[in-house]
């Protein structure tokens, strides 16, 4: 019968070791981890940093998220007595068992630790030490009948204490666990903030039944503090070399690693952050380890506990893979539209589901793409200082969508500004489709608000239309005008050559400079409205930036192809014979150009009656005759280098 016994004892023993979960198969159940942060944490009571009291239906929605395990940071300092024994206040630790229950209920590798412990890190003397230890002696006992996805984590992030005094406390602590739990998987760490290099310079605690934990909020400062930006190859590179020194370390040893926190504050820039965390879930897959994303409700806040509400952050959690589409980048595109460009990872997908959402709410089906397309543009949109957001789905398989980390953009109002920031040079071309950036009656006006040639600019409502390799400007109306910035480079008398067209009849355009000198143009009928002819007008033109508007004044269309602008010779070396005036004989308006300004214009009879005086204040001023009568005027224009005569006529 005692055999008998034996056997049925030893047989029950067996199947209890086979049963029992080792750390690598821990390790592989964890997965996709989140920490509740700021909650049993919280030194002065589960809410008293901010957060609601942890509820069962909290675990509901973990599990319908898709994560797998939990770690559930717990500051025991106040809860626990000041003398020996040292009793955990009994209230406090039902309260933790209650959550751990719950968790475990639900499938989930779970981990409780000791977290904020500062009176044991700044103060590490035998009477603490024989505390922490009874701490983990009591916590020990409470949960030694729990099932093994229950894991300790001996103390979170040891500063300020020295590597021997964490190797020293793992040691210990480990003994005091080992006499109620036997196999229960323990995870451990080294001094500091607990980062890679400082796991890979503890001491390996004499036992079989470990895990490998740090911590990463890296780079620094843009993890924790918000400054700075990621993205760079550099900054990757940093995150990839901590994960192939943890597995190195892990492989090395036959110890699982897990990166039990990660995540970058929500005082940094938005779109570097989401990139941040699908980089590090990326890598992480990559290399195999699991991970515990920080959720704290405050500044790394993931789910709104009060709400029982997710933001975006967790999606890239749960649904990014190595192939997810990556490198994305957006940014305003022909003044007023977004363009959302990136790489793609996947070789294997069909198609590509963009995602959108303006402001707030939830992300919604927005536009499907083809698989190998890498930029779209959105040309529904306004500049009304909305967010708009924006992310990628694709398929790994037939079951599994993968998703892209979301990018946004603040779609203002665009500053008027040179196109590209950059004003055309004088001499020099410019094609009439680049004329400046602004909204309408700003850097240009159009009847209507679309451009209906879309080609090239497809945010204003100026008519860009597309011939071959040349864009053009045309469906002109009268009272359109676009405008450009000018670097003129070059104090002189230039000849503008516009390269136009005409198809229905001959039609007229104006070139008004710095909104007072004009010069008149007529376009000859041509074939087509690809036809282009040039048609050329003088002008004297100073140095500096200003402002060139293109006004279209006939009812008949017009196309503009470019408009060059040639050199042909300094001023300087004009005497005042650089007096012109167009047309002579004149009517109602006449165009007199001066090398200099101010300059006085005088019209006499031939009796030498005054009839008229003129003040210019442009180089190439078009004033108003209709007050003079027909006949022969002498004119005088005094300017800085003297006075010209001259004899003009009005019919």
């Amino acid at each position: 019968m005692k055999t008998k016994l034996s056997i049925i004892l030893l047989f029950v023993l067996n199947l209890t070791l086979q049963a029992q979960l080792t750390p690598w198969q821990a390790a592989s159940l964890m997965g996709r981890g989140i920490n509740i942060g700021n909650s049993f944490d919280a030194p002065n009571g589960e809410t008293s940093w901010g957060n609601p009291l942890i509820v069962e239906e909290n675990f509901d929605d973990y599990k319908a998220a898709g994560f797998t395990s939990i770690r559930i940071p717990i500051t025991w300092d106040k809860r626990t007595a000041t003398s020996s024994p040292y009793t955990i206040n009994p209230d406090f630790l039902d309260r933790i068992e209650q959550v751990v229950d719950w968790a475990l209920s639900r499938g989930f590798i779970v981990i409780i630790n000791a977290h904020h412990e500062e009176w044991l890190k700044t103060n590490f003397n035998e009477t603490n030490l024989a505390r922490f230890d009874s701490i983990w002696a009591q916590v020990s006992r409470r949960f030694k009948d729990k099932s093994d996805h229950l894991l300790f984590e001996i103390i979170n992030e040891p500063y300020p204490l020295a590597l021997e005094k964490v190797n020293q406390l793992n040691a210990q602590i480990l003994t005091t666990i080992r006499k109620t739990n036997p196999t229960r998987i323990i995870i451990f760490s080294g001094h500091m903030w607990s980062n890679i290099d400082e796991l890979l310079a503890a001491s390996i605690p004499n036992d079989t039944m470990l895990i490998g934990y740090y911590h990463s909020y890296d780079p620094y400062p843009f993890g924790l503090e918000g400054t700075g930006t990621f993205g760079s190859a550099a900054d990757i590179k940093n995150i990839e070399d901590r994960f192939k020194k943890a597995i190195n370390w892990s492989n090395e040893h036959n110890i699982p690693v897990i990166l039990s926190e990660f995540g970058s504050t929500r005082k940094g820039e938005y779109n570097a952050r989401m990139y941040h965390y699908a980089t590090v879930v990326s890598l992480a897959l990559q290399y195999q380890i699991p991970f515990f994303v920080w959720d704290d409700g405050g500044d790394f806040q993931i789910y709104l506990r009060s709400l029982r509400k997710w933001n975006e952050i967790k999606d890239i959690i749960i649904h990014t893979y190595p192939q997810s589409p990556t490198q994305l980048n957006i940014d305003n595109y022909a003044d007023t539209l977004i363009i959302l460009q990136w790489a793609n990872r996947n070789p294997f997908n069909d198609s590509i589901i963009i995602e959108r959402k303006v402001q707030t709410g939830d992300f919604v089906f927005y536009q499907k793409v083809g698989p190998n397309t890498t930029s779209f543009i959105d040309n529904n949109v306004n500049t009304k200082g909305n967010y708009y957001y924006y992310r990628l789905k694709t398929k790994i398989n037939d079951s599994t969508y993968t998703y892209s980390y979301p990018v946004r953009l603040k779609n203002i109002k665009p500053v008027r500004s040179a196109y590209n920031n950059t004003p055309a040079n004088v001499p020099g071309t410019l094609e009439a489709e680049k004329f400046d950036v602004g909204l309408n009656d700003d850097a240009y006006h159009d009847m209507d608000i679309e451009n209906l040639g879309g080609a090239y600019r497809l945010g204003p409502g100026v008519d860009i239309y597309k011939n071959g390799s040349t864009y053009f400007v045309a469906h002109t109306a009268p009272g359109e005008w676009t405008e450009y910035t000018l670097n003129i480079q070059k104090f002189g008398k230039y000849k503008v050559n516009c390269f136009a067209s005409s198809p229905e009849d001959e039609s007229h355009f104006k070139i008004i400079f710095d909104n007072t000198d004009s010069l008149y143009f007529t376009v000859p009928k041509t074939d087509t409205i690809t036809q282009f002819t040039i048609v050329s007008q003088e002008v004297v033109l100073n140095t500096g930036t200003h402002i060139m508007r293109v006004l279209f004044t006939d009812p008949k269309e017009i196309g503009l192809d470019k408009i060059n602008f040639q050199f042909l010779t300094y001023v300087e070396k004009y005497n005042q014979e650089i007096i012109t005036f167009s047309p002579n004989p004149f009517k109602d308006y006449i165009k007199i150009t001066t090398p200099s300004t101010p300059a006085y214009i005088s019209f006499y009879r031939l009796d030498g009656t005054l009839v008229k005086n003129y003040l210019l204040n442009s180089f190439n001023q078009v004033i108003n005759t209709q007050s003079l009568y027909s006949g022969i005027y002498i004119v005088k224009i005094k300017t800085s280098s003297g006075i010209k005569t001259s004899k003009l006529i009005k019919y």
